[in-house]
């Protein structure tokens, strides 16, 4: 089962100045105690990236995570660590109702896509290539904001020759994509492939995560920028 995250500050945290506050309770508490408490229920791989503050209504943290199954991962609300773990996303991320509530929602796979928007989408790794789980995987992350692609099936479509595993998720304003490579992705390739999909062109960040462990510290520190990646062994 896989999982895209997408967070923004709570208040009074969503303000301008408390920036380095929600970065230091990010690396300090919520990053390492995801890793370390849903690993309890079959997580096996966690990217998080930071985005930038109140940037035209992009998230400012997302993450992608790979469970071993969706049973698993259910089991987390039925344990006491587990329910307290879900209750701490409330002390950094604001959840009111509108565009910017911070939500998860689960991949379907290339088969069944129906949603136009608000739904993630995942593709397998083309035979030979890399896989989102993969010891060799080169893990990427482009964000396209200010306009949004058309449909899911645009997507896959434009796509269909970067062979890697990949994640992508269709907002009203903006487009996160996962790419699983070996290291030598194309990123203008991909721009190129990309760029019929959209009214205007779309402005495109990209974020390479670095590989991260619990074995050697208790936190991390994180900037603007700054994208991680775990991997079970």
């Amino acid at each position: 089962m896989i999982r895209v995250w997408q967070g923004w500050r709570r208040d009074p945290l969503a303000d301008a100045a408390d920036w380095k506050t929600f970065l230091d309770r990010l690396g300090s508490q919520f990053i390492p105690q995801t890793w370390k408490v849903m690993t309890r229920f079959g997580l096996q791989v966690y990217s998080p990236t930071v985005l930038q503050p109140m940037v035209d209504g992009l998230p400012e943290e997302v993450a992608l995570l790979i469970y071993s199954s969706e049973a698993a991962y259910l089991e987390h609300k039925q344990d006491p660590e587990g329910i307290a773990y879900s209750a701490s996303h409330a002390d950094i991320f604001g959840f009111p109702k509108g565009p910017q509530r911070s939500r998860s929602g689960i991949a379907v796979d290339v088969g069944e896509v129906r949603a136009k928007y608000g739904t993630p989408v995942h593709r397998a790794a083309v035979s030979g290539t890399e896989a989102l789980e993969s010891d060799k995987c080169v893990l990427e992350l482009a964000v396209l904001s200010k306009a949004h692609a058309k449909d899911a099936v645009g997507v896959l479509s434009a796509l269909q020759k970067i062979g890697g595993e990949m994640v992508f998720l269709i907002e009203d304003r903006y487009t996160l994509l996962w790419i699983a490579s070996d290291g030598g992705l194309d990123r203008a390739a991909v721009e190129v492939a990309l760029t019929g999909l959209f009214d205007v062109a779309p402005q495109i960040a990209w974020y390479q995560a670095e590989r991260a462990s619990l074995k050697s510290t208790s936190g991390f520190k994180v900037i603007d920028g700054s994208s991680l990646y775990f991997k079970q062994d």
